[in-house]
């Protein structure tokens, strides 16, 4: 069911007039009856609030209404997919901080940029060819990108930093 019927169904359920809901969500009449005809799709997150809130809907589930609307089910997994590379970038970070602080080996930053790296694989099978209704999410994956490259260039710099230098050892004070 469309957003807008299924907003206008439970309002008429609720027995709430459309000047009563429009004067708590401050949005016009003209405005609401396009929301609820389907001539217009699903506001912005912080209307769709206001409406549940003025039609005693559960805000999440509103949300999430609205969203399965706006984005098709490959754009939801993708936005999931970005999560989960946040998640990998902060799990390099702490690592990374974790090796700095004890000394430890490469290895366990070696395991995170390996999860890093397959979650990037999952997320190029999730952008579709066509990409003219996901470029807020691919402006996002470039912004994500570009972070991703400079921490992990900053974290090489670090780890060769804290290495031991392996080769011969100037001697201080000899013969």
């Amino acid at each position: 069911m469309k957003f807008g019927t299924w907003v206008r169904g439970h309002r008429l359920r609720q027995g709430l007039s459309m000047d009563k809901v429009c004067k708590s969500v401050e949005m016009s009449k003209a405005y609401l009856s396009l929301i609820e005809t389907g001539q217009k799709g699903p506001p912005k997150d912080n209307v769709v609030v206001q409406l549940a809130k003025a039609i005693n809907l559960s805000e999440e589930d509103l949300l999430m209404r609205a969203h399965q609307e706006r984005f098709p089910e490959d754009v939801l997994r993708l936005r999931g997919v970005i999560g989960e590379m946040r998640g990998a970038v902060r799990s390099i970070q702490t690592q990374a901080s974790l090796a700095g602080a004890t000394g430890a080996t490469e290895s366990s930053l070696d395991k995170a940029i390996l999860a890093l790296n397959k979650t990037t694989e999952r997320l190029h099978a999730l952008i579709p060819s066509d990409t003219t209704e996901t470029s807020e999410l691919l402006n996002e994956l470039e912004d994500l990108r570009a972070e991703e490259r400079e921490f992990i260039l900053n974290m090489a710099n670090e780890i060769k930093r804290l290495r031991p230098r392996r080769g011969p050892q100037k001697q201080v004070g000899g013969e």
